[in-house]
């Protein structure tokens, strides 16, 4: 069996996995709202609501002090199908859906690095979520 057939098979197998529902937007620069006077954010749909699957890299999640509070940094890999298009670092990842954790939806995930490679089965997002 050749190369191409392995990480075609690769890439069919990772994909089953994928269960999460995810959507990729690009957060543009902050504007103000007249009506309300606050900062907002406009996003871009990068990819659309589609198929991911979210792990956690560490357990322990980094701390950090920022003033009176302490933030929590959890680091988490989100794998998009190969077909996706591929997400630029400063994007963020919306939960959709997660069948396994539920807790995980609504969560936004800041992309920190892209995995690239020459016989990748998915696109592989290091991304970091800061709460707290």
């Amino acid at each position: 069996m050749g190369p191409e057939r392995v990480r075609a098979r690769g890439q069919a197998l990772a994909e089953r996995l994928m269960v999460d529902r995810c959507r990729v937007v690009a957060v543009g620069a902050p504007t103000m709202d007249p009506a309300t006077g606050r900062d907002v954010r406009p996003e871009t749909t990068v990819q659309p609501d589609g198929p991911c699957l979210i792990a956690e890299r560490d357990v322990e999640p980094e701390t950090a002090d920022a003033g009176e509070r302490t933030v929590y940094q959890h680091d988490r890999v989100v794998q998009l199908p190969l077909a996706a298009q591929a997400p630029q670092v400063g994007h963020v990842v919306i939960v959709l859906a997660c069948r396994a954790d539920p807790t995980l939806v609504g969560r936004r995930l800041t992309v920190r690095a892209v995995a690239r490679g020459s016989f990748a089965t998915r696109r592989a997002l290091h991304c970091e979520e800061t709460s707290g």
